[in-house]
């Protein structure tokens, strides 16, 4: 009653969420081998799934660590008229020069014109020109300071940059913590497996 859906296709997806070799898939029970599942619907909301085999418990197991790594901010103008795109680079790239003359670069930026085919640079195809495009440059540094210095160059291009900038999207933007993701192994002799079972209600309290 959720409206959720078991089929075929949904579990096919979910046995290749995040699975790095399929041959090779490590839990601490076996070293599972899922290139030879075979599945089949069963009936509503049923699928049956054989055909899978493995190899012995793995030496090491599969740990998921999540580290701070620095901070990031996202900053966005919006830009119109004739040759907007072009518009939105040039101001993109007189934000990276300022910061490059100021000593502030941080160490890592992306700059795309939302409007122009950038979040989908892949697909092909003929695009119009458009007559309002977004500006989005993302930073990211060790130092906040840094991204503060970066979110100090926006506004100002909205009276004393390219002609066509029209508007700061919901005024200075914030930096953020970054949480990086690390996977790697640890031996079983440094981990001491436990098991917590609680009902859904105890989980809740």
């Amino acid at each position: 009653g959720t409206g959720g859906l078991v089929d075929v296709e949904t579990v096919s997806e979910q046995l290749l969420y995040e699975i790095g070799d399929p041959a090779h898939y490590l839990t601490p029970d076996i070293d599972t081998d899922f290139t030879q599942v075979k599945l089949a619907q069963a009936g509503r909301d049923r699928v049956s799934v054989h055909g899978a085999g493995g190899k012995a418990a793995p030496e090491k197991l599969k740990v998921s660590i999540a580290y701070q790594d620095g901070y990031l901010v996202t900053s966005t103008l919006t830009v119109c008229g004739p040759r907007a795109v072009e518009t939105a680079r040039s101001a993109g790239a007189t934000i990276l020069e300022k910061l490059r003359m100021a000593g502030a670069m941080p160490a890592r930026t992306h700059v795309e014109v939302l409007g122009a085919g950038d979040t989908a640079p892949s697909v092909s195809g003929e695009r119009a020109q458009p007559w309002d495009v977004v500006l989005r440059i993302s930073a990211a540094d060790p130092s906040r300071a840094v991204l503060d210095r970066f979110t100090c160059e926006f506004a100002p291009l909205v009276t004393a940059g390219q002609p066509g900038v029209t508007g700061y999207i919901g005024g200075r933007a914030k930096p953020r913590p970054v949480l990086a993701y690390w996977p790697t192994t640890v031996s079983r002799e440094h981990v001491q497996p436990r098991s917590l079972v609680r009902s859904a209600r105890e989980w809740i309290a």
